[in-house]
Formats: C-alpha cells, sequence, structure tokens
C-alpha cells in the first residue's frame, strides 16, 4: 500500500497516520474505560443525563476550539489538541482512586471521553484537508484513514485480555501517554497541500483551463468536479434527481445547508442508537467493570477488523471513480431498517437478549460507517473552495454535531420511552432524505459540469477550425 503512494506526499502522509493512529489508541482507551467505569459504578438510569451533559460540554469545547483554529496553523492546533487532552487524562487518573465512586468525577471522565473524539475528529479532517489537498491520490487518504480501524484492534484487544487484570481507572494512564506521542507526528509537518505538479508538470485540460474563462461559480465547479455520481443512467442518482425538485436549480450554499442537516441528523440517530445500545449492554451483562471493559474491548476490537476488511475489499472499489451515491446511502437505509425492527422489537415485547444483539448490530454499523460512509463525506469536504471548507469543517463538527448531541441528550432526559422511539425514526428518515437530496445535487452540479466541458471544447474545435480557414486564405 505505501508503495503506491506518490513520493511527494509519503512524508505528510506517514506522519498523518502515526497522529491518526496514537490519537485513535487513546480515544479507543479513553471511551472504553468512560463507559465501563461509569455503568459499573454508577448504572444505566442516568446516562441520559450525560448524553445531556456531553453534548453541551462537546459544543463549548468545539466552539472554543473554532475560534482558536482561525488564528493557529493546523500543525500547531494538532499539537495543542493533543497537549491539552494528555494533561486532562493524567490528572483524571491521578483523581480517581481518591474519589473512586464520585457521580462527579465519573461523569467528567464520561463526558471528556466524547470531548475528545469531536475534537480529535476535527483536527484530523481539518489536517487531511489542508496537507493532503483535493488534488492529492486516494490511496494516500485510505492509508491515513487506515490508523483508526487499526488503532481499535490493537487497543481492544489489549484491553480485553487485559482487562481481568487492570482495573478500568489504569487505562486513562495510557491514554494521557498516547496523547502526549501525539504531539511528535505534528511537528514541522508539511502544512501546504502536496502537489504533483512539486515533482512533474501536468498539462492543464480544458476543464481546468475553464474554470479561469469566466464560468463562475467555482464552489459549483467543485462538487461536479470532485465527486461524481455513478453513472448518467444510475437508477438511485436519476430518482435523486427527478423527483426531488429542489435539487435542479441548488447552489453551492445549498449544498452546504443540505451538507450540515445530514450530519445533524445522522449525529442524532447515531447519539440515540448509542444509548439504546449501552443501555442494552448494562442490562444484559450486569455492573461487573471487568466484564463490560473486556466486552467493550473485544467489540471495538472486532470493529476495527470489519472496517479494515470492508476498506480493502470494498470501499477502494466503491470510491475508485469517486463516486459516492453507494457509500453514502447505505447507512442510513440500514440505520432505519434496524431502528424500526427496534422499536418495534419493543412494542411487541422481545427478550432482553434480542434487543441487546439488535442494538449491537445497529451499533457494528460503525464499521461501514468508518470505512466507507464518513471517507465519501471526507471527499465531499474537499468538494468545497478550500477558503471557505475549514469553516465548514468547523460548521459541521464543532457545531452542528455538538448541536445534534444536545438534541438527543435533551430528548433522552425529558421525553418518554415512546417519544424517544418516534424522535428515532423520523431522525432516521430525514438522514435518508437529506442523503438523497445531495446524491440530486451532486448529479446536476456534474451533468452542468460536464455540458460546459464540451461546450468549451466544441467552442476551441471551431475556434481552431477558424484559425485554420484563415490561415489558408493568407497564403492563397
Amino acid at each position: 500500500m505505501v508503495s503506491k503512494i506518490p513520493r511527494h506526499e509519503l512524508a505528510t502522509v506517514l506522519r498523518l497516520f502515526m497522529f491518526c493512529l496514537l490519537v485513535g489508541s487513546s480515544y479507543t482507551l479513553a471511551k472504553t474505560a468512560a463507559v465501563s467505569l461509569f455503568l459499573s459504578r454508577v448504572g444505566s438510569a442516568s446516562l441520559s443525563v450525560e448524553f445531556l451533559a456531553a453534548g453541551l460540554a462537546t459544543a463549548l469545547f468545539a466552539t472554543l476550539w473554532v475560534r482558536a483554529a482561525k488564528k493557529i496553523s493546523i500543525d500547531k492546533l494538532m499539537r495543542t489538541t493533543a497537549l491539552l487532552m494528555a494533561v486532562c487524562y493524567l490528572c483524571l487518573w491521578w483523581m480517581l482512586p481518591m474519589l473512586h465512586h464520585s457521580f462527579v468525577l465519573l461523569s467528567i471522565v464520561y463526558v471528556m471521553a466524547e470531548v475528545k473524539g469531536c475534537l480529535y475528529a476535527i483536527v484530523a479532517i481539518s489536517a487531511m484537508n489542508e496537507t493532503l489537498g483535493r488534488n492529492s491520490s486516494r490511496q494516500s487518504w485510505a492509508t491515513v484513514l487506515l490508523g483508526f480501524p487499526i488503532a481499535a484492534i490493537t487497543v481492544g484487544t489489549a484491553v480485553g485480555f487485559e482487562s481481568t487484570l487492570w482495573d478500568a481507572d489504569n487505562w486513562l494512564l495510557l491514554a494521557g501517554l498516547l496523547d502526549g506521542l501525539a504531539i511528535l507526528p505534528s511537528i514541522k509537518i508539511n502544512t501546504q497541500p502536496t502537489s504533483r505538479t512539486d515533482a512533474v508538470h501536468i498539462t492543464q485540460t480544458p476543464l481546468n483551463r475553464g474554470q479561469n474563462v469566466g464560468h463562475g461559480d467555482q464552489a459549483d465547479g467543485d462538487v461536479a468536479r470532485v465527486v461524481d455520481v455513478e453513472g448518467e443512467g444510475d437508477l438511485i442518482s436519476t430518482i435523486a434527481t427527478q423527483w426531488l425538485p429542489l435539487t435542479k436549480y441548488a447552489d453551492a450554499e445549498t449544498f452546504a445547508r443540505w451538507f450540515s442537516l445530514l450530519i445533524g441528523a445522522k449525529v442524532l440517530v447515531l447519539t440515540l442508537v448509542a444509548f439504546n445500545w449501552k443501555v442494552s449492554v448494562g442490562e444484559y451483562l450486569g455492573t461487573s467493570e471487568r466484564l463490560l471493559a473486556a466486552f467493550f474491548g473485544w467489540f471495538y476490537a472486532m470493529s476495527g477488523v470489519g472496517t479494515l476488511l470492508v476498506q480493502f475489499f470494498i470501499t477502494g472499489r466503491l470510491l475508485a471513480n469517486k463516486s459516492v451515491v453507494v457509500p453514502i446511502l447505505v447507512l442510513p437505509t440500514m440505520l432505519l431498517l434496524l431502528n424500526v425492527v427496534f422499536v418495534s422489537g419493543g412494542s411487541i415485547g422481545f427478550g432482553m437478549a434480542a434487543l441487546f444483539y439488535i442494538s449491537t448490530f445497529a451499533k457494528g454499523m460503525d464499521t461501514w460507517r468508518r470505512s466507507t460512509h464518513d471517507t465519501a463525506i471526507h471527499l465531499l469536504y474537499t468538494s468545497v473552495e478550500k477558503r471557505k471548507r475549514r469553516g465548514l469543517i468547523g460548521h459541521n463538527h464543532g457545531l452542528v454535531k455538538p448541536g445534534g448531541e444536545i438534541v438527543a441528550g435533551i430528548v433522552l432526559v425529558t421525553c418518554s420511552i415512546w417519544v424517544q422511539h418516534a424522535v428515532l425514526i423520523v431522525a432516521s428518515l430525514v438522514w435518508l432524505f437529506a442523503t438523497l437530496v445531495l446524491i440530486g445535487i451532486i448529479k446536476t452540479r456534474s451533468l452542468t459540469a460536464r455540458m460546459k466541458n464540451r461546450l468549451i471544447l466544441k467552442g476551441m474545435a471551431v475556434d481552431r477550425e477558424h484559425g485554420e480557414g484563415d490561415s489558408l486564405r493568407m497564403k492563397r
């Protein structure tokens, strides 16, 4: 795999891979320890409050990060975030033995795991976009993203084996040390997007020249140029384009709004699914701290294995032609079906074991999300004009994502189980609908860009014919 990465991208890719591997390992340890400690020492009855607190804290920290990110470079942002997490987790590890069953401290441990995941997601996505850019090899993107599933496999397996010997709070120490090591790959990292033009001269294509010939709306051209749908005769693309009239005249701002709606609905659904899963695990497995740690460790390890398998054998083929239809459509469709089964099962009296397995299977869809769906989402970010890209990433991950978590927390704290299930189904439908709208927008912009390209080529051919005719007349 490394041999397929262009030489001018190799150093940056390896640094980003090591960063993702270290922060992914730290995050896996943090969330395993946090959930195990909370369920075993507090119980699942207060879990809904933690979801709300996590959403509020994530929104606060992400907002502060977005403001700071506008003033510092991406390499400094990587180092600052890793250092902050390292100090925080070392302090939590030091305090936990003295306040063994403190609800406040255990809540902080749980909330900080969610904050860590949010901040590292923003940093990783921003770093890949700003150091690699949309002109980099797809193999480079795939290699960097491999750091997360490899981290989940390695750390999950270690926790699964060692949880019978180690208490869960000791994993916080290791998480803090890994955060500290994550500072090293970001030192002197190349903050300018790598480009093949540094090594090889590329002849400018007519479509590239057309970007500077007055065809306006560069963001729309980027959407069509970077991300494409499968074929002009693709059934899903045709339905999305023809049955959703609002996609026919959508501009770049409309694309960004629907993109944000997709992220918000997705976060709301995933948060409610995660809550149902954790409650089911706590009620099915009991309150044994080490048993819970072992289960979560093995679950994250198996999820990492599944992510790698899907990424190796499926993701590359689906994204080879930069098509995003199947990658972004499978997850909302499958979760809608699983959520309907889960809600129906609770209504007709499924046993706790059945609900545990259904919710675990729904949570297991994270393998597709991390390997294929999120990769396609990252490709969608590269379709946005560079000066607006970081702002959109910060908006979606710093405001929309925690906003969805806050809404989910409010629903869990204030609403009955029936209302929670209704919100879950409605949010799943909104997610699927927003996905279809985005597909329709991309399809429309892709066709528009192709028509512009054909007109440019046709104009060049006409100019060439006129030039040849003028030269013949001059010879006569």
